[in-house]
């Protein structure tokens, strides 16, 4: 398991959990990887239908490896029998997804895009499309 110091605060929100930066030593110096800073994304997982979602995540994102246009999941922890802060004794599991950390979302990014040349636009959606194409031949 990689070990990491996340940031408090999270950069993103998501409908099944939060979205964290953090740095993980055992990251540094690898190729492809920005000084060793990941997403860690924290799932609560409180009923049966999130465990089927969450694993389903898992499953394709292991499955999906190795495209340059699919984020790299390097590690999965879980943590369990943790009390809500709210209630005091509802009990529930989170896994963490340690994922490779992208500079902005999608949708900041197409928004940053304004003025861009073309061609530049293009090579984008090429990128993007190649992703999905590798997403639909699994």
């Amino acid at each position: 398991m990689l070990r990491y110091r996340r940031d408090p605060n999270p950069f993103a929100r998501g409908s099944f959990g939060l979205v964290f930066r953090a740095h993980a030593p055992d990251l540094e110096n690898r190729g492809g990887y920005v000084s060793g800073v990941v997403a860690l994304k924290s799932i609560m997982l409180v009923d049966q239908e999130d465990e089927v979602h969450a694993a389903k995540e898992v499953h394709f994102l292991r499955l999906l490896q190795g495209h340059p246009q699919i984020v790299k999941l390097h590690d999965v922890c879980c943590e369990s029998d943790m009390s809500d802060k709210d209630t005091g004794d509802k009990r529930y599991t989170k896994i963490v997804l340690v994922c490779e950390s992208c500079l902005m979302s999608l949708r900041d990014f197409s928004r940053s895009a304004a003025g861009c040349p073309a061609g530049w636009a293009e090579h984008v959606l090429g990128d993007i499309l190649q992703g999905m194409q590798h997403v639909q031949s699994h």
